[in-house]
């Protein structure tokens, strides 16, 4: 029986050897380094603590240095100069925080000059502390910025030989890329010296670009145009020509048409070899006695074109090219009707003055003769209610006689208590027939794009 008690207490025993040799959290912290359990606060150095689970999935030291650059470059302030291009610009305080943002997620790629100053572990944490000298860090950054003009001056100086060849299309690309080269210190004062004279390099830069772009013209062959509504214009496209303002035909410009009379339609456009565009308008279908046709450089695709950078990009993006505007006036198509029956002549002229066309008083002012030809029959009686038929032609003529629409009408019918009664109902269903049907279709066929 003692053994047995014996035997029951070992488990108890080894539970309370176990659990006596069981450490806090807090025990262990408590025998960490001072840098471990705060960061450091030399005025100095940037400072960077990086810790990481240990793990044979991964390369903890790894991961816990990547860690520890961030904490440093978390820690570098960006500043934006009062003198920056983004101040003078006057860029939103939206983009600037977007600035911000980015410039501190790519400064740990660009971090040299640190140094570990120590590490520490337990059996299943690795800490490692990484400081980096704010000198140290000025001039490595200045450097990084006395690099960054030099490239960008390569692509500013092909820049200005291309404005000078009269290619505004190239030195816009050239302008662009300069920009991209110095993207991570828009928001510094950069002083260079350009033509012997010291100034603002972003500011220049930005300043250039505008210019350029504002300098491209587009010019159409007059200062408007008439159409007929419902028809194209004379000629099935509109040239335009894109240029500078000393004249010089551009080519490979993108440029953007959009219609006032066509809500939603936008076509995008490349000026050929002899700087020209071809502008199709289709056929003008509004209402409205004036209209215009815009175009546009479209800058948005220079800047996807030659940068991927989100923050170039959106920091372009507040950079308008100049609208250019074609007045269209539009004239309405004349008809005459002969309709004969009272009813039907005055439908007929309300569907067209509601669309927009005019009602001449003689064929001889009309470019377009519309006839309704109806005649009515007497059709059956049953218990005093009498029925009539009617049959009519629809016709449109041109002003030189050619037949352009004509639909023969048969399956109309009237009721009445009389046949007078019924053949004037007829002649009302074919209001309705004209109005939901005949009508539509004559103005897709006269007036189709």
């Amino acid at each position: 029986m003692k053994l047995v008690f014996q035997l029951l207490l070992i488990p108890v025993f080894l539970i309370s050897c176990s659990s006596s040799k069981k450490v806090s959290h807090d025990d262990v912290m408590a025998s960490a380094p001072e840098w471990v359990r705060k960061t450091p606060n030399d005025p100095q150095y940037y400072h960077g603590i990086g810790a990481a689970a240990k793990s044979a999935q991964m390369d903890f030291r790894e991961k816990a240095r990547q860690n520890a650059l961030s904490d440093i470059a978390g820690n570098i302030s960006v500043n934006i100069s009062s003198s920056s291009v983004l101040s003078q610009f006057e860029f939103d305080n939206k983009f600037s925080s977007y600035y911000r943002d980015n410039i501190k997620l790519s400064t740990k790629n660009y971090l040299e000059g640190y140094e570990m100053v120590e590490n520490w572990e337990t059996p299943d944490r690795y800490w490692v502390y990484y400081r980096l000298s704010k000198a140290e860090y000025e001039r490595i950054k200045r450097e990084r910025i006395q690099t960054a003009i030099s490239k960008s001056l390569g692509d500013y100086r092909e820049a200005e030989k291309s404005i000078s060849a009269g290619n505004s299309t190239e030195a816009i690309y050239n302008q662009i890329k300069a920009i991209e080269k110095i993207k991570d210190f828009l928001g510094e004062d950069l002083q260079t010296d350009i033509a012997g004279k010291g100034q603002s390099y972003t500011s220049r830069l930005f300043a250039d670009l505008t210019a350029t772009l504002q300098n491209i013209r587009i010019v159409y062959p007059g200062n408007s145009i008439e159409v007929k509504r419902g028809q194209k214009p004379e000629n099935e496209s509109l040239n335009a020509a894109v240029e500078n303002k000393e004249n010089t035909h551009l080519t490979g410009v993108p440029v953007i048409i959009t219609y006032s009379f066509s809500p939603g339609k936008r076509d995008e456009l490349v000026s050929d070899a002899n700087g020209t565009i071809r502008i199709k308008t289709g056929i003008l279908h509004s209402k409205r006695t004036t209209e215009n046709i815009s175009a546009v450089v479209n800058f948005e695709k220079m800047v996807r074109e030659t940068t991927s950078d989100p923050v170039v990009r959106k920091l372009l993006s507040n950079i308008k090219a100049m609208e250019f505007v074609l007045p269209v006036n539009i004239i309405p198509s004349v008809f005459y009707v002969d309709a004969g029956n009272p009813g039907t002549l005055r439908e007929i002229e309300a569907l067209l003055t509601g669309d927009g066309f005019t009602i001449a008083s003689d064929r001889a002012g009309a470019g377009f003769i519309l006839s309704l030809e109806a005649t009515t029959t007497k059709g059956s009686e049953r218990n005093g209610k009498f029925s009539a038929g009617l049959i009519a032609d629809f016709m449109v003529k041109d002003k030189n006689g050619q037949m352009i629409f004509n639909q023969h009408i048969t399956d109309v019918t009237g009721l009445g208590t009389s046949y007078e009664d019924a053949s004037t109902d007829a002649y009302t269903a074919l209001i309705s027939k004209i109005r939901i049907s005949v009508y539509p279709a004559m103005y897709r066929v006269i007036f189709k794009d």
